[in-house]
């Protein structure tokens, strides 16, 4: 008997990257449809104020106005830092994902003061 060793393509993970180099007051559809959200990577390291990255529930950026809209979920990064959550099993977004990032936490709606440098936002969805 022969022992036989052929390579198998590896199948598509169905992950997508999502960038946002500009991660700021201003509404950004990162995703259009249902996903599940498994990682998120923000870089605060160019400005002095936290950065609180929110995310909504929605497909698309019409249905969100920031500092009005309350968000589905939000996420700290400290002052010039960079920072990464992990989510093993995932966090369910049903329509979408738009994004935008403020500088004040006044829950529920999230004052819509943006960061004065740059930010950038990594989502890892699948």
């Amino acid at each position: 008997m022969a022992v036989t060793s052929v390579g198998v393509p590896a199948a598509p993970t169905a992950l997508f990257v999502v960038e946002n180099t500009d991660t700021d007051e201003t509404e950004d559809l990162a995703f259009n449809g249902s996903k599940t959200l498994k990682q998120i990577k923000i870089n605060n390291s160019a400005n002095t104020t936290v950065l609180y990255l929110q995310l909504w529930d929605q497909s698309s950026v019409g249905s969100v106005t920031v500092g009005t809209n309350e968000p589905s979920a939000v996420f700290f990064c400290p002052a010039s830092s960079t920072i990464s959550y992990v989510f093993p099993g995932g966090l369910a977004f049903a329509s979408g994902i738009v994004m935008a990032g403020t500088t004040n936490l006044a829950a529920p709606t999230y004052s819509p003061a943006g960061p004065s440098s740059a930010v950038t936002t990594t989502l890892l969805i699948g």
